[in-house]
């Protein structure tokens, strides 16, 4: 690919990206955490569109050069027409004195930057060792990519029932930011997969941090970076460059959009839960447990994104704003799942009685429930388990006002959970090894989202950070 297709790349992914989360928030960012945090979702948002769109261009037109690079000439024009349209829609109110944030305690500052700095060097290491990832980042990723970029006008090929192993019914969202990594350096190698999952955890650190600091404070928002980072799980799943932290990412990206239009209700939340459908249709685009995620979120904005006692009404306006905002994207995975893709291996490989036998073992149900209290005392992956699990007793404390958005994330995060359960209770493969191979990768997805609420769900404003100030005109 030519260094125009390069820049044409580049202006894609940040235009459409920032134009959509400027147009969302429709108004200047109040504060630097706020400011961080439209620049991480601008980042998710990007690069799920410019994905998804990949994928649209390559069934229509194949993934040839021209038309990989007209696509994006389309996404930057696209992404810089929402630019325009949201500066001139971004009046700052003038009669509002700009927010002072509270202050950061330096130390807390200090073990952030700590924290990240290992995570880092942990994430190199892991690298190093594994620089191609473990067996789902070669054999059905980065497999994915190879066959998007060698045979550009051949899907079929890279979906064949024959390779059953490298799960070729799975979406291609990461496949495709592979696949276009390689075309733009003009080399198949280790680089851009690990790049790629550096910079899904990077924003997924990143954005958590940022919207608890708009929503609970700076001090809150670094400590909720502190757990996340202090996960050893989240880093080594990571540098795995698998697609459970990209899904995470955008679970949580989704999360935060739709908390956001429930905490700062008005004239924006229509465009916020619109943009938290898009992110959440990218999760079902990355994997098939996105569709889990999209569906748990979904159901929890009917039920607790707006006003306690609503009527019937607005609960089923603001699903169809959700749903409309994941319509395009639903679009590309249904075509992709109806035309392309061959049937899921849990499915095909299961008849109805066998279902029904499994579903009545009693001790299927007591070996998931062993296997998931098992991973909440291993101190080698999940040792900040313990650090936030207690806070969520917090939830049931009384915040007026601040418990709507807790719930909705939390009731994402246990219907979640609960498919998840179902799943390993179903499934047709020895659950034992099920279990050891994929527990702690879908535990990392819900995890995130589940850090976020923790902290969305404890009055901060009164208890751990001191309130924001309002820098005065006048001498008082």
């Amino acid at each position: 690919m030519s260094l125009l297709g390069t820049i044409l790349a580049a202006l894609a992914v940040v235009l459409v990206g920032l134009g959509l989360v400027e147009l969302a928030f429709s108004g200047p960012a109040a504060s630097r955490p706020e400011r961080g945090l439209r620049i991480c979702l601008g980042a998710a948002i990007g690069l799920g569109v410019w994905s998804s769109a990949y994928a649209a261009v390559f069934v229509v037109f194949g993934g040839t050069s021209l038309a990989v690079m007209e696509k994006d000439a389309a996404l930057a024009l696209v992404g810089a027409g929402l630019c325009w349209r949201a500066v001139s829609l971004s009046a700052p109110d003038r009669r509002q004195p700009p927010l002072m944030p509270a202050p950061t305690p330096p130390l807390l500052s200090l073990l952030f930057v700590a924290a990240a700095l290992i995570a880092t060097t942990m994430f190199v290491v892991c690298t190093l060792r594994t620089p191609d990832g473990i067996w789902d980042a070669w054999a059905i990723w980065n497999l994915r990519a190879k066959f998007l970029l060698h045979n550009p006008h051949d899907l079929a090929a890279a979906l064949s029932p024959q390779i059953e192993w490298a799960h070729p019914d799975y979406p291609l969202m990461l496949p495709g930011l592979v696949a276009q990594g390689w075309a733009i350096t003009k080399h198949v190698g280790v680089a851009v997969p690990a790049v790629a999952a550096m910079t899904f955890a990077t924003v997924c650190v990143g954005t958590l941090v940022c919207a608890v600091a708009v929503l609970r404070g700076a001090a809150v928002g670094l400590t909720a970076g502190l757990v996340l980072l202090g996960t050893p799980a989240f880093v080594k799943i990571a540098a795995y460059q698998i697609a459970d932290v990209p899904v995470g990412t955008f679970a949580l990206v989704a999360a935060v959009l739709a908390a956001i239009a429930v905490e700062r209700s008005g004239s924006r939340a229509t465009s916020l839960i619109m943009l938290a459908g898009a992110a959440a249709s990218m999760a079902a685009w990355t994997k098939n447990e996105g569709m889990l995620h999209a569906s748990a979120l979904a159901l929890a904005v009917f039920l607790f994104g707006g006003e306690v006692a609503e009527g019937l009404s607005p609960r089923l306006r603001r699903l169809g704003r959700f749903v409309a905002g994941a319509m395009p994207v639903v679009l590309v995975l249904t075509c992709f799942k109806l035309l392309y893709a061959p049937t899921n291996d849990l499915v095909h490989r299961t008849a109805p009685a066998d279902i029904l036998h499994r579903a009545m073992a009693v001790g299927r149900y007591a070996t998931v429930a062993a296997a998931l209290a098992w991973r909440s005392v291993q101190v080698n992956n999940w040792n900040c388990f313990w650090f936030a699990l207690p806070l969520l007793v917090l939830l049931f404390r009384r915040t007026p006002g601040r418990q709507s958005a807790a719930k909705m994330i939390v009731v994402t995060c246990a219907t979640t959970l609960l498919g998840f359960v179902a799943a390993y209770i179903l499934t047709p493969y020895d659950l034992h090894w099920h279990i050891r191979t994929s527990m702690d990768r879908l535990l990392i997805q819900i995890w995130p989202s589940l850090v976020f609420a923790v902290f969305l769900a404890i009055d901060t404003r009164s208890h751990l950070a001191p309130p924001e100030r309002r820098v005065s005109s006048h001498r008082e």
